[in-house]
């Protein structure tokens, strides 16, 4: 199973939420990648890769001094659909189309769109590329709609009933002007009250274990 973090403007960036993030590259080996918005700029910054070790993550985000206003989603990745390579890593930027893996962009800002992340699985059947994962797909065949990302800006809810139906899916969506967005009700995701972060499932901060390909592993000490 993915996992989908979500801190929102208003929570510190505590030395204990960098952890909780950079923990996410000791159970999920498949990919991880963020997603970052500072308040006072209408740009998303983005960065993603397999090979993420906890030392590096961490040392990327502390390197950019995120302060509480700011906004940043995060992903880690259990493979279930498409190759392990970088570009099936989470974040996607919305609206970008290419059926060549090696040609997804894997770390950049974007000013017109914006990025999203999921955990779940997409019941998508097409002809696109069976190297890329199911929310690749799910995102060409329904985040290239110009009125679905507007109803995702104006309301999430409506959105996940309307779109999210092609099967389990929980999606956070980061954008230039609005921020975040996220799909279903709050019920359904974890609320961290001590961390002030969101969460989709329990899957998160320091563990002994990490998920591939749906197969919980031991990590060696």
């Amino acid at each position: 199973m993915c996992l989908v973090g979500i801190k929102p403007s208003g929570t510190e960036v505590t030395d204990k939420i960098l952890d909780v993030i950079a923990s996410t590259t000791m159970r999920y080996r498949c990919g991880v990648g963020f997603a970052y918005k500072r308040a006072n700029e209408n740009v998303v910054h983005f960065k993603k890769k397999v090979d993420y070790s906890y030392k590096e993550l961490y040392a990327d985000l502390q390197k950019l001094e995120l302060q509480a206003e700011d906004e940043i989603i995060w992903h880690g990745r259990a493979a279930t659909h498409g190759d392990i390579s970088d570009s099936n890593a989470h974040p996607y930027i919305l609206g970008e189309v290419s059926f060549d893996k090696n040609k997804l962009t894997t770390e950049g800002s974007v000013r017109n769109t914006g990025v999203f992340a999921h955990n779940g699985i997409f019941n998508i059947r097409s002809n696109h590329n069976p190297h890329l994962s199911d929310t690749y797909n799910y995102g060409i065949e329904i985040l290239t709609k110009p009125e679905v990302i507007e109803l995702i800006k104006e309301d999430p809810e409506l959105y996940g009933k309307m779109y999210a139906k092609y099967g389990w899916a929980k999606l956070a969506f980061l954008f230039p002007d609005v921020g975040i967005r996220y799909t279903t009700n709050d019920s359904d995701w974890i609320i961290d009250k001590e961390l002030g972060c969101i969460f989709s499932n329990s899957g998160y901060g320091n563990s002994r274990y990490y998920d591939i390909g749906g197969k919980t592993v031991l990590i060696n000490n």
